[in-house]
């Protein structure tokens, strides 16, 4: 049996077992632990300790054995993976899309790819980028999925029978007080952001400033990502 094989075979079924954890304990405690977190992290770097010592046994003429190993070149873009990973976790923390624990949990997960395939032509770069999207895509159209039938239950289909008994000729006077409850709504918004303001301005520049550079360090990072892509 490809040794290769059989290794990736096993981080894949102790990387299912961890996702079912994961879940299980998310919905049960609508939390992950720390605790956990950590031993999620040790068997990661298990991982990397078992590929370093196969690479050192090929050092060494291979001790008799036969075995795929990664080169010494795998170490640094293995070490430069997480790293890149943690720093878009921390980015979308600051910037108020994902909770601390969210945050956490992917920089851990960062830890575990490159051991999962260490000959993946995606390291070190383009890797975070792949798994960012992977979890992305999934959850955006599972809330595209909620939406529509939170917009469809809610909002929608008890007012299908109102718009047929309203009839076309009063949809502009519908519309014309729809649209001034808009512009309230707006208007209020405004008041209220505005009262902020005047109350606390330190901390609305704080926040400002933060989301501010926050931007630009994503930018720069994109250019930079640019030509290694």
């Amino acid at each position: 049996m490809n040794e290769a094989l059989a290794a990736r075979g096993v981080l894949s079924v102790a990387a299912l077992a961890a996702a079912c954890d994961i879940l299980y304990t998310d919905e049960k405690f609508n939390r992950i632990p720390n605790r956990r977190l950590l031993v999620y992290l040790g068997v990661a770097f298990a991982g990397y300790a078992t590929l370093l010592a196969a690479t050192l046994a090929a050092a060494f003429g291979g001790l008799g054995l036969s075995f795929s190993y990664p080169p010494w070149s795998f170490y640094p873009a293995a070490a430069a993976q997480p790293v890149l990973g943690a720093a878009a976790a921390v980015s979308l923390w600051r910037l108020g899309q994902w909770p601390a624990g969210d945050a956490k949990l992917f920089t851990v997960a960062s830890f575990w790819l490159a051991v999962a395939d260490p000959a993946s032509p995606l390291l070190p770069w383009r890797l975070p980028l792949v798994f960012l999207m992977n979890v992305f895509i999934p959850a955006a159209l599972f809330i595209l999925v909620r939406t529509t039938v939170w917009v469809w239950r809610d909002k929608l289909r008890h007012r299908a029978g109102f718009w047929r008994q309203m009839g076309l000729s009063r949809m502009p006077e519908y519309l014309r007080d729809g649209n001034a409850e808009l512009k309230a709504s707006v208007l209020r918004a405004w008041t209220r952001w505005r009262a902020e303001t005047a109350g606390d301005p330190a901390a609305v520049a704080v926040r400002a400033a933060d989301m501010l550079a926050m931007t630009a360090a994503g930018a720069a990072v994109t250019v930079w990502l640019g030509p290694r892509l």
